[in-house]
C-alpha cells in the first residue's frame, strides 16, 4: 500500500541523510560556518521576497480583505519559493563526488541552515492561518530546534566516543552497537518531526556527530 511505501522511502531518506551526514567533517563544517550563514541568507531573502511579490498576482492575496488569511498566504509563498530540497541537493552532490569538498560542504551547510528557517517560517503560516494554533508555534520550532542541535553537541557526542572505545578500530562492530547506532538515527528523525522541522535534519545531525573512523 501506499502508507508502506511512504513509510520505507522516509526510513531510506533517513538513512541516506545519515550517510550524507557521516561525509561531513566537522571541524570543516566549523570554518565554514560564516560563508554557510550569508549564502543561506541570501539564498533564502531573495526567492523568498520574489514569493511576496509573486503572491500578489494571485486572488487570494490580492482581492481579499482578510489579514488572517492573506498573510499566512504570501509566507507560505515565499516559503515555496525559498525552500531548499535538502535530501536532493545531499543527493546531487554525492552523485557529482562534491560532498567531501568545500563547495559541498559549504552547500550543506547553508541548505541545513535554509531548511530549518523555512520550517519555521512554514510553522509560522500555519499558525496563523488556523484559529486552533498558537501564534507561538514558530517560536516553539525555533527554540526547540536550536535546543535540539544543542543538546546532541553536549550529549550524542560521549555516548558515540563510549561506544567507540568498546569497538577499536579495524575489529569487527558488534551487532548491538550497529542496532544503538540505527535508534539513534530513528530517535533524532522523530525527536525533530515531533518539534516541526523534518525528520530528515535530525538523521543528518546524527551522521554529522558520528565518530569518524571507527564506524564510518
Amino acid at each position: 500500500s501506499l502508507t508502506v511505501l511512504d513509510t520505507l522511502a522516509n526510513l531510506g531518506l533517513l538513512l541516506f541523510l545519515f550517510l550524507v551526514g557521516l561525509e561531513i567533517d566537522l571541524t570543516s563544517l566549523r570554518r565554514t560556518g560564516k560563508k554557510a550563514i550569508s549564502i543561506a541568507a541570501a539564498g533564502m531573502l531573495l526567492p523568498f521576497g520574489m514569493g511576496i511579490v509573486t503572491s500578489f498576482a494571485f486572488p487570494e492575496a490580492s482581492s481579499s480583505g482578510d489579514s488572517s488569511k492573506v498573510v499566512p498566504f504570501i509566507i507560505f509563498m515565499g516559503v515555496a519559493l525559498s525552500i531548499t530540497a535538502f535530501g536532493v541537493l545531499a543527493r546531487i552532490l554525492a552523485e557529482l563526488k562534491l560532498l567531501t569538498t568545500d563547495l559541498g560542504r559549504i552547500s550543506m551547510s547553508a541548505a541545513a541552515i535554509n531548511d530549518v528557517a523555512a520550517w519555521v517560517l512554514l510553522a509560522l503560516a500555519v499558525s496563523l492561518s488556523g484559529d486552533r494554533n498558537s501564534p507561538l508555534v514558530p517560536l516553539w520550532v525555533l527554540l526547540s530546534g536550536i535546543a535540539f542541535v544543542i543538546a546532541c553537541f553536549l550529549i550524542v557526542p560521549r555516548i558515540f566516543k563510549l561506544i567507540a572505545r568498546r569497538c577499536p578500530e579495524g575489529e569487527p562492530i558488534g551487532e548491538m552497537y550497529v542496532c544503538v547506532a540505527l535508534c539513534s538515527v530513528l530517535i533524532a528523525g522523530f525527536a525533530t518531526d515531533a518539534i516541526g522541522i523534518h525528520a530528515i535534519f535530525g538523521a543528518f545531525v546524527m551522521g554529522v556527530l558520528f565518530p569518524k573512523g571507527h564506524f564510518a
